[in-house]
């Protein structure tokens, strides 16, 4: 039995209610436990894919806004099936940010979590235009 020793941060597509939800729930993918929500200490600026209504991330610390999400706990299995559907390397990459998680109990905890940013080279983020802190496909422009 794989143990689950990954903390993930999802912010989009894969967060519950949304289209790819779904790949967390698979236990064919990997174990995986959701915790609670949360929101990136550092700010990050996020757009939507206008084409297919996709938050995108850019690794792009102190601008934009702080991130809402939501904070899972995943085994080594889950995180390698999680690479291979952001095309990891190539499209996206990943690495470890502190994501304040908010408890039942109000009781706020930092805690490291992988979380996954779009492969972009040279961005001027002046240029991005409209960035959001909370993605929601329910909505036209997914905030």
């Amino acid at each position: 039995m794989s143990m689950l020793v990954h903390k993930l941060f999802v912010y989009g597509t894969m967060k519950e209610g949304e289209e790819k939800h779904y790949f967390l729930n698979d236990p064919k993918k990997g174990l995986c436990k959701f915790l609670g929500l949360g929101r990136t200490v550092v700010k990050y600026p996020m757009i939507i894919s206008t084409e297919r209504n996709i938050p995108i991330l850019i690794n792009s610390p102190g601008t934009g806004h702080k991130i809402l999400g939501e904070v899972y706990i995943i085994d080594r299995f889950m995180l390698r099936n999680l690479d291979v559907e952001h095309l990891f390397p190539i499209s996206y990459a990943r690495k470890m940010d502190v994501i304040k998680m908010y408890t039942e109990d109000s009781v706020e905890e930092e805690v490291f979590c992988w979380m996954y940013y779009i492969r972009v080279a040279n961005t001027d983020v002046n240029t991005l235009g409209y960035t959001i802190s909370e993605f929601s496909s329910k909505n036209k422009e997914g905030i």
